[in-house]
């Protein structure tokens, strides 16, 4: 088994993924790229505050419905939202997670993608179509 488990978390620290365990309310792990992507050096530089203050205002109240569907066993489908890094930087991410148990404690395993490149991509396209339409109007 214990090869199994090592296979798992070489796996989840490969991946080109955020991938984070939310125990309590709170980061139990995260893998590398998590914690860069939260602004972090180490995962203890994630557990001073709640996972829910690293989203932005604008999404927290969504957030908080997702977390408790989450813990009363819904699995979370991709979602946009907005986190922000410890040095404040907001980032555009695509979230899913799913119920899980941590030592006998109901826990969420999230995985997250920075999106942010694609929303500056759709922002910047937006902008060309309306210059390229503006002068047939």
């Amino acid at each position: 088994m214990e090869l199994v488990q090592d296979g798992f978390r070489a796996l989840v620290e490969l991946s080109p993924d955020a991938v984070f365990v939310i125990v309590d309310g709170y980061h139990a792990f995260a893998n590398a790229r998590g914690i860069a992507l939260l602004g972090g050096r180490t995962i203890e530089d994630l557990r001073t505050r709640p996972a829910i203050e690293f989203m932005h205002e604008s999404c927290r109240d969504e957030a908080r419905g997702r977390i408790r569907a989450v813990n009363d066993g819904e699995a979370l489908r991709y979602v946009e939202e907005k986190i922000v890094r410890l040095d404040g930087v907001v980032v555009d991410i695509e979230a899913a997670a799913t119920p899980i148990e941590v030592d006998g404690h109901p826990a969420a395993l999230v995985v997250v993608r920075d999106i942010t490149w694609r929303k500056q991509a759709e922002a910047a396209l937006r902008a060309a179509e309306v210059r390229f339409q503006a002068p047939f109007r």
